[in-house]
């Protein structure tokens, strides 16, 4: 589906080990992968394509989150001492994802930007 069959760049592969060679066919290459979710536990994955992922030279990343217990007293620390994320004063809508991102590129926002999911 990319220009000339080249690839994406990034790849969040959620479902882990039983989707690992879909992630591989669809990264460019030198593309990224980022794997941060498991839904079959088998390691590695019965019939990887190892050699797809050599010639392509993909980079593969594990990605973890913590525990809730975690997050919900990092929610309790900031609510406490007031701490809120920056925003950018800007809002985009899902129709102007192009524009978010050419903003976001350019690195002359200050926040997070925001784009409305409706």
């Amino acid at each position: 589906m990319t220009t000339e069959e080249r690839g994406v760049d990034l790849v969040v592969d959620v479902a882990g080990p039983s989707s690992l060679n879909e992630s591989i066919a669809c990264a460019r290459r030198h593309g990224t992968i980022v794997a941060i979710g498991v839904l079959t536990m088998q390691f590695p994955p019965e019939g990887m394509d190892y050699a797809t992922l050599l010639m392509k030279q993909v980079h593969l990343r594990g990605l973890l989150v913590g525990p809730r217990k975690d997050f919900e007293e990092l929610l309790d620390l900031c609510a406490a001492n007031q701490i809120h994320p920056v925003l950018s004063p800007e809002t985009f809508t899902f129709p102007q994802l192009k524009e978010a991102l050419r903003q976001l590129q350019s690195q002359k926002h200050i926040g997070k930007i925001i784009i409305k999911v409706e």
